[in-house]
C-alpha cells in the first residue's frame, strides 16, 4: 500500500479534533451522496454572519444558505473529471489522468471565485484560480511537483513522501515564483497503526525561522475515540490553537462528541441513525468566557447511497 500524500498526514486528527467547533461552521446543513458513478456530493447549509462583528448572531435571522455541490466522472478507464460549484462565489473544474503508466499522474484544476462574495458569505472556499499536480506513487514513496496560481501570487511545491513500517517522513519546498527570495520548508512526521494515527508538522521560512508548529493524535477504540491537536506560532511562543475532543459510542446506532478549544470554545454533538446510510447530527457551540450567553445551534442530516 502507498503512503498518503503530503496534503493528507495529519488530515483525520485535524479533521476530527477541529471540525465544527467556531461559530463559522454551519447552522443547517443537510448532506446527499452518492457514490455510484458518477458520484455526487450536494450540500445545502445555512452559515451565520461574521462572528466576529455579530457576536450574539443566534438571536438574528440572518442566516445566509450557500449551495455546495461536487460532481466525479469517469469519461474513459484511469481519466477523472470533476466539477465543483460553490454558490454564489466559486465553481471549480479537476482533470485527474495517468502519464506514461498507472504510476504517474497528473492533475489540472482551475476555479473561477469572487473573492469579495466568498468573504462576505463564509463560502468554505478557498481553492486557487489555477492549479497542476504531477505526481509519482509506489509501495514506499510518494513525490509530487505543484504550481498554484491565487491571484497574484504563483508558488510551487515538491514534496517527497517516505513510509516504512508505518512511520513517515515527508519534506516540502517551496518557492514564490515571482520573488525567487521567499522559500519555504515544511516537514511532517507521522506514525499510523491501527487505530492509532500520531504527527507532527513543522513550516520554516528560509530555514531559520520557524513559523508554526503543529502537532496530533488521535486514537480510535469500538466505543471510545480521542483527539488532541495543537498550532504553536513563532512570534509569541505560546499555543495559539489547541483542541482536546473526545467522542463516545455507547452503541452502534448514535454517538457523542464534545470538543473544548484552548480559547473555552465549547462545542457537544449528538449523532444518530436507524437507517443505514442516514446519520442526523444535533450540535451545540458556547464560548465559555466572556460571552458565555451567545450561543448556536447545529443541525445536520447526511444521506449516503
Amino acid at each position: 500500500m502507498s503512503p498518503p500524500s503530503f496534503k493528507e498526514i495529519g488530515s483525520k486528527v485535524k479533521d476530527f479534533s477541529v471540525e465544527n467547533t467556531f461559530w463559522l461552521s454551519p447552522n443547517i446543513k443537510l448532506n446527499f451522496i452518492s457514490r455510484k458513478d458518477p458520484t455526487v456530493l450536494f450540500s445545502l447549509v445555512s452559515h451565520p454572519p461574521n462572528y466576529v462583528t455579530e457576536k450574539f448572531y443566534s438571536y438574528y435571522d440572518s442566516n445566509r444558505p450557500i449551495l455546495y455541490s461536487t460532481l466525479n466522472t469517469s469519461f474513459f478507464k484511469d481519466v477523472q473529471l470533476s466539477f465543483t460549484y460553490c454558490q454564489p462565489a466559486s465553481f471549480k473544474s479537476t482533470l485527474t489522468f495517468p502519464l506514461f503508466s498507472d504510476s504517474f499522474q497528473q492533475e489540472i484544476s482551475g476555479a473561477l471565485s469572487n473573492n469579495n462574495a466568498r468573504t462576505d458569505t463564509n463560502a468554505p472556499f478557498d481553492d486557487p484560480t489555477f492549479s497542476s499536480r504531477t505526481s509519482y506513487t509506489s509501495d514506499n514513496i510518494v513525490a509530487a511537483f505543484e504550481t498554484d496560481v491565487r491571484d497574484k501570487k504563483i508558488k510551487s511545491y515538491l514534496s517527497l513522501v517516505l513510509g516504512r513500517n508505518n512511520f513517515f517522513i515527508a519534506p516540502r519546498f517551496g518557492i514564490s515564483l515571482k520573488k525567487l527570495s521567499r522559500y519555504y520548508v515544511d516537514l511532517k512526521l507521522a506514525y499510523e497503526r491501527n487505530n492509532v494515527e500520531v504527527f507532527t508538522y513543522f513550516t520554516w521560512r528560509k530555514l531559520h525561522s520557524l513559523t508554526n508548529w503543529h502537532f496530533g493524535i488521535l486514537h480510535k477504540t469500538p466505543g471510545l475515540d480521542l483527539g488532541f491537536y495543537s498550532v504553536i506560532k513563532d512570534k509569541a511562543n505560546t499555543m495559539d490553537q489547541s483542541f482536546l475532543t473526545v467522542c463516545y459510542k455507547p452503541n452502534s446506532w448514535s454517538f457523542l462528541k464534545c470538543s473544548l478549544a484552548n480559547n473555552l470554545m465549547y462545542t457537544f454533538y449528538y449523532g444518530f441513525t436507524f437507517t443505514e446510510g442516514i446519520v442526523t447530527t444535533l450540535g451545540f457551540s458556547s464560548d465559555l468566557k466572556q460571552n458565555g450567553p451567545c450561543c448556536k445551534f447545529n443541525v445536520s442530516f447526511s444521506m449516503d447511497l
